[in-house]
């Protein structure tokens, strides 16, 4: 192997060997640095459909409320500005259980990841579904049951908004 061949293949395992790590408390595997990636493809007049992406790999297809122009926010019926948002899971009251939530949206609160299949469903939050009809997601139980122990593995998460 050439030098730069080997320079190659030992940073390719370095970075393999940071990204991944048994948690020597738990035994649990945690991943450093999730970026997640929500791409918005479908601005609609009563919601806005879009892909979900985990570290470049498509995961699931999204539902949000409606995107209005810059400055306009009608409470519980406005998707969140774009944008780079760090976030965490945390126990949610209104839900009573785990659920991600997004911090620092400017200009929402309580802005989180979970289950739903219509506008009706979001009030600001973020839907998720494994399967995309014209106006609604389906099977969203299904897609956050694979989606949240992934981001419960990771000790930092990014969601970016397009």
């Amino acid at each position: 192997m050439k030098r730069s061949g080997l320079f190659t293949h030992v940073l390719s395992a370095s970075k393999k060997i940071l990204k991944t790590f048994i948690h020597r408390s738990s035994g649990t595997e945690k991943t450093f640095g999730m970026k997640l990636e929500l791409r918005r493809t479908d601005l609609l007049t009563g919601c806005t459909l879009g892909e979900l992406f985990i570290n470049g790999r498509f995961e699931c297809y999204t539902l949000e409320d409606k995107v209005r122009d810059n400055g306009v926010k009608v409470y519980g019926s406005t998707a969140i500005p774009k944008g780079t948002y760090d976030l965490s899971v945390t126990f949610s009251n209104r839900f009573q259980k785990q659920l991600p939530l997004l911090h620092d949206v400017p200009g929402f609160e309580g802005v989180r990841i979970h289950t739903g299949n219509t506008n009706q469903d979001t009030e600001g939050c973020i839907l998720v579904g494994r399967v995309k009809r014209q106006t609604s997601i389906e099977e969203s139980r299904l897609a956050f049951s694979h989606l949240l122990p992934q981001l419960e593995s990771a000790d930092s998460i990014t969601l970016r908004i397009l």
